[in-house]
C-alpha cells in the first residue's frame, strides 16, 4: 500500500509540474516569475514527501495512547 501511495503521490507531482511548465509557457512569463513558481511548487513537493511519515507518526502516536488509556 505504501508503495501505491508513493507512486500515486510522485505521479500528482510529474502532472503538477507539467501543467505549471505549460502555464508558465503560454502566459509568456520572465524568467524569475517561471522561476519562483518551480521554486514554490518544489517546496510544496518536499511537504508532500514528509506527509505519509507524519501519518505514519500520528498513528503510532494515537494507538500508543490507546494502549495507555487502557492499562490504567
Amino acid at each position: 500500500m505504501t508503495a501505491l501511495n508513493s507512486s500515486v503521490t510522485e505521479l500528482f507531482i510529474i502532472l503538477m509540474f507539467m501543467i505549471i511548465l505549460l502555464r508558465t509557457r503560454f502566459l509568456n512569463l520572465h524568467t524569475g516569475d517561471v522561476y519562483a513558481v518551480i521554486a514554490y511548487a518544489w517546496n510544496y513537493r518536499q511537504s508532500l514527501d514528509i506527509l505519509p511519515v507524519s501519518i505514519q507518526q500520528l498513528s503510532r502516536l494515537k494507538d500508543i495512547g490507546k494502549r495507555l488509556r487502557v492499562n490504567e
